[in-house]
Protein backbone atom coordinates (compact mmCIF):
# COMPACT_ATOMS: atom_id res chain seq x y z
CA UNK A 1 0.00 0.00 0.00
CA UNK A 2 1.26 3.54 -1.02
CA UNK A 3 1.64 5.73 1.55
CA UNK A 4 -0.08 9.39 1.49
CA UNK A 5 1.74 12.21 -0.38
CA UNK A 6 2.43 15.56 0.72
CA UNK A 7 1.41 18.82 -1.20
CA UNK A 8 2.83 22.21 -0.79
CA UNK A 9 0.70 25.04 -2.09
CA UNK A 10 1.31 28.89 -2.60
CA UNK A 11 -1.41 30.98 -3.25
CA UNK A 12 -0.65 35.19 -4.24
CA UNK A 13 -2.50 37.96 -5.47
CA UNK A 14 -0.22 39.76 -7.56
CA UNK A 15 -2.01 42.59 -8.61
CA UNK A 16 -2.24 42.41 -12.01
CA UNK A 17 -5.15 44.71 -11.85
CA UNK A 18 -6.84 43.60 -15.16
CA UNK A 19 -4.20 44.59 -17.22
CA UNK A 20 -4.34 48.34 -15.67
CA UNK A 21 -1.77 50.95 -16.46
CA UNK A 22 0.02 48.34 -18.91
CA UNK A 23 1.12 46.24 -16.62
CA UNK A 24 4.10 44.06 -17.01
CA UNK A 25 4.62 41.13 -14.22
CA UNK A 26 7.57 42.03 -12.42
CA UNK A 27 10.43 39.75 -12.74
CA UNK A 28 11.03 39.77 -8.40
CA UNK A 29 7.60 38.08 -8.23
CA UNK A 30 8.11 35.14 -10.49
CA UNK A 31 11.55 34.53 -9.10
CA UNK A 32 10.26 34.68 -5.69
CA UNK A 33 7.86 31.86 -6.82
CA UNK A 34 10.50 30.17 -8.08
CA UNK A 35 12.48 30.41 -4.68
CA UNK A 36 9.64 28.88 -2.85
CA UNK A 37 9.93 25.51 -4.86
CA UNK A 38 6.40 24.73 -4.18
CA UNK A 39 4.30 21.80 -6.14
CA UNK A 40 0.87 23.73 -6.44
CA UNK A 41 1.11 27.40 -7.69
CA UNK A 42 -1.84 29.74 -7.78
CA UNK A 43 -1.84 33.35 -8.89
CA UNK A 44 -4.70 35.29 -8.83
CA UNK A 45 -5.48 39.11 -10.21
CA UNK A 46 -3.11 37.19 -12.88
CA UNK A 47 -2.47 39.19 -16.46
CA UNK A 48 -1.11 38.04 -19.49
CA UNK A 49 0.46 41.36 -19.95
CA UNK A 50 4.48 42.73 -20.30
CA UNK A 51 6.94 39.96 -19.59
CA UNK A 52 5.01 37.25 -19.93
CA UNK A 53 7.66 35.39 -21.60
CA UNK A 54 10.02 35.57 -18.66
CA UNK A 55 7.12 34.30 -16.73
CA UNK A 56 6.67 31.18 -19.43
CA UNK A 57 10.71 30.66 -19.27
CA UNK A 58 11.23 30.88 -15.46
CA UNK A 59 8.40 28.27 -14.89
CA UNK A 60 7.98 26.03 -17.87
CA UNK A 61 11.23 23.61 -16.96
CA UNK A 62 9.38 22.84 -13.55
CA UNK A 63 6.02 23.31 -13.92
CA UNK A 64 3.15 22.76 -16.09
CA UNK A 65 1.44 26.27 -16.66
CA UNK A 66 -2.44 26.61 -16.91
CA UNK A 67 -4.15 30.34 -17.38
CA UNK A 68 -8.02 30.92 -17.14
CA UNK A 69 -9.06 32.72 -20.63
CA UNK A 70 -7.20 36.53 -21.50
CA UNK A 71 -10.09 39.11 -22.07
CA UNK A 72 -8.92 42.61 -22.22
CA UNK A 73 -9.28 44.82 -19.00
CA UNK A 74 -9.99 41.02 -16.69
CA UNK A 75 -8.33 39.68 -14.60
CA UNK A 76 -7.16 35.74 -14.98
CA UNK A 77 -5.92 32.54 -13.01
CA UNK A 78 -2.68 30.95 -13.57
CA UNK A 79 -2.39 27.34 -11.82
CA UNK A 80 1.04 25.74 -12.36
CA UNK A 81 1.36 22.29 -11.21
CA UNK A 82 5.15 20.79 -10.54
CA UNK A 83 6.43 18.40 -12.95
CA UNK A 84 8.19 16.14 -10.70
CA UNK A 85 4.72 15.71 -8.34
CA UNK A 86 2.34 15.51 -11.21
CA UNK A 87 2.40 13.81 -14.90
CA UNK A 88 1.55 15.10 -17.60
CA UNK A 89 -1.33 12.38 -18.65
CA UNK A 90 -3.15 12.46 -15.09
CA UNK A 91 -4.56 16.05 -15.52
CA UNK A 92 -7.44 15.46 -16.94
CA UNK A 93 -10.15 18.21 -16.94
CA UNK A 94 -8.91 22.22 -17.56
CA UNK A 95 -12.02 24.08 -16.57
CA UNK A 96 -12.51 27.51 -17.01
CA UNK A 97 -16.15 29.82 -16.80
CA UNK A 98 -16.99 33.16 -18.62
CA UNK A 99 -14.92 35.80 -16.87
CA UNK A 100 -17.29 38.95 -18.15
CA UNK A 101 -20.09 36.83 -15.78
CA UNK A 102 -20.08 39.74 -12.17
CA UNK A 103 -22.07 37.19 -10.31
CA UNK A 104 -19.00 34.30 -11.51
CA UNK A 105 -15.94 34.43 -9.61
CA UNK A 106 -12.74 34.23 -11.60
CA UNK A 107 -12.08 30.12 -11.57
CA UNK A 108 -9.59 28.20 -13.00
CA UNK A 109 -10.07 24.39 -12.05
CA UNK A 110 -7.91 21.42 -12.71
CA UNK A 111 -8.85 17.78 -12.28
CA UNK A 112 -5.88 15.43 -11.65
CA UNK A 113 -5.72 11.57 -10.49
CA UNK A 114 -2.13 10.95 -8.98
CA UNK A 115 -0.08 7.89 -9.05
CA UNK A 116 -1.84 6.41 -6.33
CA UNK A 117 -5.46 6.32 -8.28
CA UNK A 118 -6.60 9.46 -5.75
CA UNK A 119 -8.56 11.58 -7.81
CA UNK A 120 -9.36 15.61 -7.28
CA UNK A 121 -8.96 19.11 -7.76
CA UNK A 122 -6.99 21.98 -7.72
CA UNK A 123 -9.44 25.32 -8.13
CA UNK A 124 -7.89 28.71 -8.06
CA UNK A 125 -10.20 31.94 -7.40
CA UNK A 126 -10.94 35.31 -6.20
CA UNK A 127 -14.12 37.02 -5.75
CA UNK A 128 -14.42 40.11 -7.47
CA UNK A 129 -15.50 43.22 -5.57
CA UNK A 130 -16.95 45.28 -7.97
CA UNK A 131 -20.70 44.79 -8.61
CA UNK A 132 -23.35 44.93 -6.02
CA UNK A 133 -23.88 42.56 -3.37
CA UNK A 134 -26.10 39.98 -4.46
CA UNK A 135 -23.64 39.66 -7.18
CA UNK A 136 -20.58 38.70 -4.62
CA UNK A 137 -23.85 36.36 -2.84
CA UNK A 138 -23.97 35.38 -6.47
CA UNK A 139 -20.47 34.63 -6.82
CA UNK A 140 -20.02 32.35 -3.26
CA UNK A 141 -23.05 30.67 -4.00
CA UNK A 142 -21.33 29.19 -7.40
CA UNK A 143 -18.62 28.40 -5.83
CA UNK A 144 -20.40 26.26 -2.85
CA UNK A 145 -22.15 24.49 -5.37
CA UNK A 146 -18.86 23.77 -7.34
CA UNK A 147 -17.15 22.81 -4.36
CA UNK A 148 -19.93 20.40 -2.86
CA UNK A 149 -19.84 18.54 -6.60
CA UNK A 150 -16.69 17.60 -6.61
CA UNK A 151 -15.73 14.93 -4.66
CA UNK A 152 -11.99 15.87 -2.85
CA UNK A 153 -11.14 19.67 -4.50
CA UNK A 154 -8.51 22.16 -2.55
CA UNK A 155 -10.04 25.73 -3.71
CA UNK A 156 -7.58 28.83 -3.06
CA UNK A 157 -7.68 32.26 -3.40
CA UNK A 158 -8.54 35.53 -2.69
CA UNK A 159 -12.33 35.73 -1.32
CA UNK A 160 -11.85 39.49 -0.34
CA UNK A 161 -13.43 38.52 3.06
CA UNK A 162 -12.18 36.97 6.21
CA UNK A 163 -12.03 33.60 7.53
CA UNK A 164 -15.47 33.72 9.32
CA UNK A 165 -17.68 35.14 6.54
CA UNK A 166 -16.01 32.47 4.02
CA UNK A 167 -16.91 29.83 6.91
CA UNK A 168 -20.40 31.01 6.80
CA UNK A 169 -20.35 31.16 2.81
CA UNK A 170 -19.16 27.95 1.50
CA UNK A 171 -20.92 25.27 3.63
CA UNK A 172 -19.44 22.57 1.61
CA UNK A 173 -16.01 23.19 2.92
CA UNK A 174 -13.64 23.35 5.50
CA UNK A 175 -12.15 26.88 5.46
CA UNK A 176 -8.39 27.23 6.30
CA UNK A 177 -6.03 30.13 7.11
CA UNK A 178 -3.24 31.62 9.71
CA UNK A 179 -4.15 31.71 13.08
CA UNK A 180 -5.37 35.33 12.88
CA UNK A 181 -7.21 36.54 16.19
CA UNK A 182 -6.09 39.65 17.49
CA UNK A 183 -5.53 40.84 14.09
CA UNK A 184 -1.88 39.00 14.88
CA UNK A 185 -1.80 38.41 10.87
CA UNK A 186 -2.97 39.18 7.57
CA UNK A 187 -2.62 39.11 4.10
CA UNK A 188 -4.05 42.70 2.96
CA UNK A 189 -4.03 45.97 4.17
CA UNK A 190 -6.65 48.37 3.69
CA UNK A 191 -5.75 51.90 3.29
CA UNK A 192 -7.69 52.94 6.42
CA UNK A 193 -5.18 50.97 7.98
CA UNK A 194 -7.60 47.51 8.75
CA UNK A 195 -6.16 44.31 8.21
CA UNK A 196 -7.47 41.23 6.98
CA UNK A 197 -6.77 37.78 6.26
CA UNK A 198 -8.41 37.31 2.85
CA UNK A 199 -6.20 34.68 1.01
CA UNK A 200 -7.54 31.15 2.21
CA UNK A 201 -7.88 27.71 1.39
CA UNK A 202 -11.24 26.18 0.99
CA UNK A 203 -11.23 21.91 1.31
CA UNK A 204 -13.55 19.14 1.03
CA UNK A 205 -12.46 15.93 1.80
CA UNK A 206 -8.93 16.94 2.32
CA UNK A 207 -7.17 17.96 5.89
CA UNK A 208 -4.88 20.74 5.20
CA UNK A 209 -1.53 20.09 7.42
CA UNK A 210 -0.82 22.17 10.71
CA UNK A 211 2.94 23.05 10.76
CA UNK A 212 3.34 26.43 9.45
CA UNK A 213 5.04 28.31 12.21
CA UNK A 214 6.01 31.59 12.77
CA UNK A 215 7.92 33.85 15.18
CA UNK A 216 5.09 34.21 17.58
CA UNK A 217 3.41 30.79 16.81
CA UNK A 218 6.73 29.39 17.65
CA UNK A 219 6.90 31.67 20.69
CA UNK A 220 3.35 30.66 22.33
CA UNK A 221 3.90 26.75 21.00
CA UNK A 222 1.13 26.29 18.45
CA UNK A 223 1.35 25.22 15.00
CA UNK A 224 -0.75 26.53 11.49
CA UNK A 225 -2.99 25.95 8.96
CA UNK A 226 -1.05 27.87 6.99
CA UNK A 227 1.26 31.01 6.89
CA UNK A 228 1.42 34.50 5.70
CA UNK A 229 4.23 35.23 3.82
CA UNK A 230 5.68 38.63 3.79
CA UNK A 231 9.01 38.51 3.15
CA UNK A 232 9.10 40.13 -0.86
CA UNK A 233 8.73 43.15 0.46
CA UNK A 234 11.88 45.23 0.72
CA UNK A 235 13.69 47.65 -1.07
CA UNK A 236 15.23 45.34 -3.54
CA UNK A 237 12.25 44.67 -4.65
CA UNK A 238 10.76 48.61 -4.76
CA UNK A 239 9.19 48.35 -1.90
CA UNK A 240 11.57 50.81 0.36
CA UNK A 241 10.27 51.28 3.72
CA UNK A 242 6.77 49.43 3.62
CA UNK A 243 6.36 47.25 5.82
CA UNK A 244 3.43 44.66 6.12
CA UNK A 245 1.54 46.57 8.67
CA UNK A 246 1.22 49.71 5.69
CA UNK A 247 -1.33 49.71 2.68
CA UNK A 248 0.58 49.17 -0.50
CA UNK A 249 -0.81 51.69 -3.02
CA UNK A 250 -2.90 50.03 -5.47
CA UNK A 251 -2.11 50.12 -9.26
CA UNK A 252 1.56 49.92 -8.76
CA UNK A 253 2.25 46.99 -10.91
CA UNK A 254 3.32 45.18 -7.30
CA UNK A 255 1.71 42.37 -5.42
CA UNK A 256 -0.23 44.17 -2.34
CA UNK A 257 -1.38 40.62 -0.82
CA UNK A 258 1.05 38.87 1.35
CA UNK A 259 2.29 35.15 0.05
CA UNK A 260 0.14 32.34 1.49
CA UNK A 261 1.45 28.99 1.97
CA UNK A 262 0.24 25.84 3.20
CA UNK A 263 0.20 22.14 2.09
CA UNK A 264 -1.97 18.91 2.53
CA UNK A 265 -2.01 15.02 2.37
CA UNK A 266 -3.41 12.20 -0.43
Amino acid sequence: MNDKVEYTLLEWNIQGAGGTCDYSTPKFVVDTIIGKNVDIIVLVEFYTGGNFDYVRKRMQNDYYIFISPFVDDRNQVLIALKRDKFKEGNISNVITIDPMDIKLPEYLQINIKTEQEEVFSIIGTRIKTSGLKEDREAQFKFLDNKIGSIAKVVCIGDFNVNITKVDKLLTSADVYGPKTQDDARWSFVHNDGGKVGIDLIAARKIGILKKEKDDLSFKEGYEMYAKYDWDFLNKKNGFENLTSSDFLPAFTGKPNHAILLGSFKL
